[in-house]
């Protein structure tokens, strides 16, 4: 669709692929598309669901072997390890790369001190991309905290009775 005049058509970043990619426009100079950003693969909101499904299934077998055989050597060995933190981190660092944009930052420092505030961090959260971000933020964090405690709590090695 052509723009009206003097005005220059909305950006869009198109195909990944090159050779599908339209002839450059007017806006060609001004709009590059972002460092990855499939935009041509899936939308937004189908980057969101598909991390949040996969970040939850994801830590589903390590709570299984937690709770299921919490003295296994297995167990003891998938707990200890640092994948799973360094997936869901390389996840939360992605999803935050494609939830925060200038105007989220404004949004959640909009204080003259700039501190987040609470209308600020409620428009912030209206985004799945954002919600996504905070659930694998949450999970990874989660983990964390039920390896410390696990060996404590299923093995009573840290009460004293």
């Amino acid at each position: 669709a052509a723009a009206p005049s003097g005005q220059l058509p909305a950006c869009s970043w198109g195909p990944l692929r090159p050779e599908l990619a339209p002839a450059p426009g007017p806006c060609a100079a001004r709009c590059r598309a972002p460092l990855l950003r499939p935009r041509a693969w899936m939308s937004t909101s189908q980057i969101a669901s598909s991390a949040f499904t996969l970040g939850t299934v994801a830590v589903l077998p390590f709570y299984t072997l937690m709770i299921a055989a919490p003295n296994a050597s297995i167990t003891k060995r998938t707990v200890e390890s640092t994948a799973p933190y360094v997936a869901l981190g390389l996840l939360y660092a992605y999803l935050l790369y494609l939830s925060w944009t200038p105007d989220t930052i404004r949004a959640m420092f909009a204080s003259k001190y700039w501190l987040p505030e609470l209308p600020g961090i409620v428009r912030m959260f209206a985004s799945e991309m954002t919600v996504a971000s905070a659930w694998i933020h949450l999970l990874a964090v989660d983990l964390f905290a039920a390896r410390s405690v696990s060996p404590c709590f299923f093995t009573f090695k840290c009460m004293r009775l």
